[in-house]
């Protein structure tokens, strides 16, 4: 829109206009334009293994592995692509490294379908009453008491007083417990797929969220994480019996070719020599 000077820049910096909000996973790397390529073995194995927790019906993980740069995005896109139309609830969800931004608030939202316009406890209640039909007026009721104190809604004075009786980690415990009670009843109608990208940031609250209704979920809840390997990623799969690491390596030399290939493709006479370089130098 224009330039403004900005206290500790040096430069002017541009002003844009904001248009509205993106789906939060769609970052440039996950363009449609972008090839898919090298990684129908992931794929496969990402589909074979949703479809064998759906059969045994328990919570199960699969975390894939690997350095910067090698895809761990766009395939995790890919495969949340695959899966639309099959009935399936999906959760795709970025942990960001930012210590005053947990997932926790995320997971809810996502989970629950709870957007902007819902601002008060009347409303969560509402939501969660078309939302699950079949659920008793007292539990929902008491869902949304926990969960307007933990999404930050407005409460009345007396609600605040009986959000707070207890102490913030046994108020966490009780939402979580009827989240989990809920999901459970959810899975019966519909899997429920989590989605994770940049596992590696995930905030001590977030994990606690992820591990617990792991462990307490009964029914097919599967979770597939993209993460470097570091020891924080290896942490959430920690006691789980259905869990399974794989590492993603790097595309072969051929296959990076093919990939800087599929990038230039809007380009007439791309040099040999000039995308080799590219897939030499980009690595």
């Amino acid at each position: 829109m224009t330039q403004v000077k900005v206290k500790g820049k040096e430069e002017p910096i541009k002003v844009h206009l904001l248009k509205g909000e993106a789906p939060f996973h769609q970052r440039q790397i996950l363009d449609n334009k972008t090839p898919f390529v090298g990684r129908e073995t992931e794929l496969s194995f990402m589909t074979s293994f949703f479809q064998n927790a759906l059969t045994s019906g328990t919570p199960s993980i699969l975390l894939y592995q690997s350095p910067p740069g090698c895809g761990k995005s766009r395939l995790l896109a890919e495969f949340e692509a695959s899966m639309a139309g099959q009935g399936v609830c999906r959760v795709f969800l970025n942990c960001v490294f930012s210590p005053n931004l947990t997932m926790n608030i995320q997971i809810l939202r996502s989970f629950l379908q709870i957007n902007r316009g819902i601002a008060s406890r009347e409303d969560l209640v509402d939501h969660l009453r078309r939302f699950f039909s079949h659920e008793e007026p007292e539990t929902l009721t008491l869902a949304a008491l926990h969960l307007a104190s933990l999404l930050g809604l407005p409460l009345k004075e007396e609600e605040s007083i009986n959000a707070i009786k207890s102490n913030p980690e046994e108020t966490w415990n009780k939402a979580l417990c009827l989240l989990a009670g809920i999901f459970s009843r959810l899975v019966g109608q519909s899997p429920i797929l989590v989605l994770l990208d940049d596992v590696q940031w995930i905030d001590e609250g977030s994990m606690k969220v992820l591990t617990s209704l792991m462990k307490m979920i009964t029914g097919p809840f599967c979770v597939i994480a993209m993460g470097r390997p570091e020891k924080v990623v290896l942490e959430i799969i920690a006691g789980f019996s259905n869990a399974v690491v794989r590492d993603l390596n790097p595309l072969s030399s051929e296959k990076s070719l093919e990939l800087v290939k599929g990038l230039l493709s809007t380009l007439q006479d791309v040099p040999q020599s000039l995308m080799e370089q590219v897939t030499t130098i980009a690595q």
